[in-house]
């Protein structure tokens, strides 16, 4: 019996260029970045690490995009090469999503014997 040696690469982690730690996108926002191109780019919330947020193919010029639509969250993104390789996680990105302004609450302008 031969044993087969494995030679895998090691993978870099994928780099998130958009949205950038602390940017305050709108509710839908595009998320993107550069990997390893033929590899996947999985990108996984910091509270929920067994649940991918999405999945994207890196593109032949090493690029990957995908929209979200979610509240105030954290993510990372790790790639996994076509062999199954997974890359170490890139830096964690928080971001703080854009809310309107409420209505203030009570009148604006109170009646003129209201109480002060």
């Amino acid at each position: 019996m031969t044993a087969e040696k494995e030679t895998r690469q090691a993978l870099e982690p994928p780099v998130i260029e958009s949205p950038k730690d602390g940017d305050t996108p709108g509710v839908r926002f595009r998320v993107e970045g550069t990997g390893t191109p033929g590899s996947f780019s999985v990108a996984y919330s910091t509270r929920d690490s067994l649940n991918p947020l999405f999945g994207q193919l890196i593109s032949s010029n090493g690029r990957w995009n995908t929209f979200l639509d979610l509240s105030k969250f954290g993510f990372y993104v790790v790639e996994r090469s076509p062999d199954g390789t997974v890359s170490p996680r890139s830096p964690v990105v928080t971001i703080h999503l854009e809310s309107t302004p409420s209505a203030p609450k009570g009148d604006a302008n109170p009646p003129e014997d209201a109480p002060h």
